[in-house]
């Protein structure tokens, strides 16, 4: 496949940008190979300049590039969201020395026209190097995340009027989107009562198909292979969610050894039963509600067990309220460890690959958290 590849300075490295071939979205509005690459470069531009504040060496200027054609308006929303991930970036280097440097690429997912605008959706992967990695730990954090830009032709060329990343309540959006507020998850409905006529208990070694005491190392070896395989690719097997992260770590769990409890339509508001079905509605609120999650995996099922956050190991799942006394809101999956306690976590909404727990607590100050050993 002919790729286009362009590349610009970023903090101690430089950022590679990836076009897709010339003529991926042009028959959508009947735009030029020449246009279409107009429009990437000034994405690039826009996520490269946030990118690149998160840096230990970023650049000294103060006005967009000259390839980035914005309006007033927006031009001062961008330097007020530079402002905090400036904030956030001294975060990072409190935490664990920050970030050495950044690579980006884009590529266009879809081009079309809303009246007068032309609004183009591009998927953006970002990788943030962390400044001292052992030679044993992940050398940076990754994530993919799509984004709608909004532009207006002027005279001299498409003018950008807005960048709005494509996220859900509850998402735990990357460090280049700190200004904004995601609400709550939409997770399903918390039961309260239980049915009148309940499934019959099963006990834990037969429900849960390895034992008592829960995963086996071997089992839990399977929940990270999950988690590192489907962090990005799909698993076109199972239905995504606009809010996936539960739904993802439900997947993995699956693939470590749970075995489904209960099915079909009548019994999916229970929290005692956690099971995938062929259409929504015939799958339970369990498997991708993250607060009810938690009430079947810890309460109904005892399949985890509470611990402590330092003691979470590689196939243990973290969830979060990022208001204290809220319902969950997220779920993650732990991938590695490291040095001085720190777990790598993977998970879904947006797509993220092995960012450390630490930045995690570092940006939520408010958050309850809630370690499950599985």
């Amino acid at each position: 496949m002919d790729r286009r590849t362009f590349f610009v300075a970023t903090g101690l490295g430089a950022t590679a940008v990836t076009l897709l071939p010339a003529g991926t979205a042009s028959a959508t509005v009947g735009m030029s190979p020449e246009e279409e690459g107009l429009l990437l470069r000034q994405a690039r531009d826009y996520l490269a300049l946030r990118a690149d504040q998160l840096t230990n060496a970023p650049s000294l200027f103060t006005r967009l590039s000259d390839g980035l054609q914005i309006d007033r308006e927006s031009e001062a929303r961008i330097h007020d969201d530079i402002e905090v991930i400036k904030a956030t970036r001294e975060d990072h280097r409190s935490v664990d020395g920050g970030n050495a440097s950044t690579d980006i690429s884009v590529s266009l997912v879809e081009v079309r026209i809303d009246g007068d605008r032309l609004v183009a959706t591009v998927e953006e992967n970002t990788k943030l190097y962390y400044q001292n990695p052992e030679p044993d730990e992940p050398e940076c954090e990754e994530y993919w995340l799509r984004h709608d830009f909004t532009f207006l032709q002027g005279p001299s060329g498409w003018v950008m009027l807005e960048s709005m990343p494509e996220f859900a309540g509850g998402a735990l959006l990357p460090s280049t989107q700190a200004m904004i507020d995601t609400g709550a998850a939409p997770a399903e409905p918390e039961v309260v009562a239980e049915a009148e006529a309940p499934l019959p208990e099963v006990a834990p070694e037969l429900e849960n198909g390895v034992g008592p005491k829960g995963l086996s190392k071997a089992n839990k070896k399977k929940v990270v292979n999950y988690a590192q395989k489907y962090v990005r690719k799909y698993n076109k097997s199972y239905r995504s969610y606009k809010a996936d992260c539960t739904n993802f770590v439900s997947q993995a769990m699956r693939a470590g050894g749970w075995k489904y409890k209960g099915s079909g339509v009548g019994a999916r508001r229970w929290n005692h039963v956690w099971y995938y079905g062929p259409a929504a509605k015939a799958t339970s609120y369990t498997w991708a509600g993250a607060e009810n999650w938690g009430t079947f995996a810890r309460i109904k099922s005892k399949r985890t067990r509470k611990i402590k956050m330092s003691s979470l190991a590689p196939g243990d799942i973290l969830q979060a309220a990022w208001k204290k006394g809220n319902p969950k809101d997220h779920s993650m999956i732990v991938v590695k460890t490291g040095k001085r306690s720190e777990k790598y976590l993977n998970y879904h909404t947006p797509s993220t690959k092995e960012k450390k727990l630490s930045r995690v607590k570092k940006e939520s100050p408010g958050a309850d958290w809630y370690p499950h050993r599985t």
